[in-house]
């Protein structure tokens, strides 16, 4: 199950990313 939570931890990651990214766009 160790390989579930990388890949979690890398969705979140990603996800996480993409939010700020797209807030600091809609925020210029």
């Amino acid at each position: 199950m160790d390989y579930m939570k990388k890949i979690l931890d890398s969705f979140f990651f990603i996800f996480f990313s993409s939010v700020i990214y797209i807030y600091n766009i809609t925020n210029e």
